[in-house]
């Protein structure tokens, strides 16, 4: 039985733009579908609703994971932020040591109230909340996996199907074991990231500045041999200048060398944990799919497809509907039923919507759109 999600009612005070706000979800009757859409003007609010959504249930910061700045409106000394959560019966075993709630009934309505004097309490307390905290908005943002680069929307592929594919599993893992892991240049690049918590994030630095000290290495050699040919054609007699030429042209390559292969077993472990999730999308009848490429300088990459169509060459509204659809097998995937929030709805072009209407008939979807545009 899948763990059911629905937001009953939003309250906030003193939140960014919004002195009081108090908003009500409760189910209509007499409506066939689960769809809420807030129509508002640009610059009155409408995406800090949804902000305070994604904020209030795993703390980050925004649809997008960046940071929330002004959260607290002018002239007030702190924000709150109360949420009142419908949870199926499947939900309550895992929330019962989630305790920063005001109130739960016997209709398992669970109450969050958050506010900056409780936050330190509260990001020890979201360990014990439904969705994992780590990768949340990927179950309820489509804008989440839309607006990030290529690289973190396979980190994120990933990490969400991490307890089926083991890929940060695997990378730490050959990190620790391998001696070549041991060498000093490597683990004073490892010993400046080690630290980040987010695993996407971590692994996307630790990439970037291997590549980083391989293209300094590289042009590095370049100079010393273009030096040591100086050196030599010109019948120069210096054997410290040569020696030492020598000695950094062999230290350059040897660094190539350690950093190319660090790249080709990070490479490797990708190749493999990309198969592995092209056959859970297979399982799941899933039109998704990641393909190797060649780039046009020759070097290797991943690349995320949508029926044989990369995902970052999809239009717009294509884009944003495949993101959402997204969202919903990552739902499927550990047994969750949550709402989407979706901002700037007004990106969707008919047919799109049309998709997000009856995605509304299975579950919750809050949706802004620009007063005037729909």
């Amino acid at each position: 039985m899948n763990k059911k999600i629905r937001l009953e009612k939003l309250e906030l005070w003193s939140y960014r733009s919004f002195n009081h706000f108090l908003m009500d979800f409760k189910e209509n009757p007499r409506q066939h579908n689960d769809l809420t859409i807030i129509e508002k003007a640009n610059g009155t609010g409408k995406t800090t609703l949804l902000e305070s959504i994604s904020y209030l249930i795993n703390l980050k910061k925004d649809l997008n994971n960046k940071l929330i700045k002004n959260m607290i409106s002018n002239g007030r000394e702190s924000f709150r932020i109360l949420g009142l959560f419908k949870i199926s019966e499947a939900a309550v075993e895992k929330l019962k040591h989630f305790s920063i709630r005001g109130a739960s009934d016997k209709e398992n309505n669970y109450q969050i109230d958050f506010g900056e004097t409780n936050l330190k309490e509260y990001k020890k307390e979201l360990n014990n909340w439904i969705l994992p905290t780590n990768i949340a908005p990927l179950f309820f943002s489509p804008d989440f996996f839309n607006n990030a680069t290529k690289r973190e929307q396979r980190g994120y592929l990933f990490l969400a199907l991490e307890n089926k594919i083991k890929f940060f599993e695997n990378i730490w893992k050959l990190i620790n074991e391998n001696e070549i892991f041991k060498n000093a240049d490597f683990l004073e690049i490892y010993n400046s990231i080690k630290d980040e918590t987010n695993d996407v994030v971590k692994y996307d630095k630790l990439v970037d500045k291997i590549k980083d000290a391989l293209k300094f290495f590289t042009e590095a050699h370049k100079i010393a041999e273009i030096k040591y040919n100086f050196l030599i054609d010109k019948k120069i007699e210096s054997v410290i200048v040569e020696n030492t030429l020598k000695r950094e042209i062999n230290e350059h390559q040897q660094k190539i060398l350690l950093f190319k292969l660090l790249l080709a077993k990070f490479e490797k472990i990708e190749t493999e944990s990309a198969l592995k999730l092209n056959e859970i999308f297979k399982e799941q009848n899933f039109n998704f799919r990641i393909e190797t490429k060649e780039t046009e300088n020759g070097k290797w990459d991943l690349e995320i497809e949508r029926d044989g169509v990369p995902f970052n060459s999809l239009n717009t509204a294509s884009k944003l509907l495949a993101s959402i659809k997204l969202s919903l097998f990552f739902q499927k995937m550990h047994g969750i039923e949550c709402f989407i929030l979706l901002d700037n709805a007004e990106r969707l072009d008919f047919k799109s919507f049309q998709a997000l209407e009856k995605i509304s008939l299975t579950r919750q979807v809050i949706a802004t759109f620009v007063k005037g545009i729909r």
